[in-house]
């Protein structure tokens, strides 16, 4: 009985971690998605899906995710010239 309840939370860590995996990818869509709008000069566009991401890593509680959302977001605002608002 031991064994099927040790068993079970593995089960449900990993199923845990390949959602968390997938959450992470989400974000580094986005990220290239904003990487994308920065090379076709829409910082704009960058700025909202950079915050997207944003919103998704704090969710998730990425922290690499989060940080590279923030950077995103601020090249975006300094493309803008809106600099007080970072």
């Amino acid at each position: 009985m031991k064994k099927q309840f040790l068993f079970l939370i593995l089960f449900l860590f990993t199923l845990n971690a390949v959602a968390a995996d997938d959450r992470k990818q989400e974000v580094d869509s986005l990220l290239n998605t904003a990487r994308e709008f920065e090379a076709n000069g829409e910082s704009l566009s960058q700025l909202e899906t950079a915050l997207k991401a944003l919103d998704l890593s704090n969710a998730i509680n990425d922290d690499g995710g989060k940080a590279r959302s923030h950077f995103s977001a601020a090249n975006a605002l300094v493309n803008l010239g809106l600099f007080k608002e970072g």
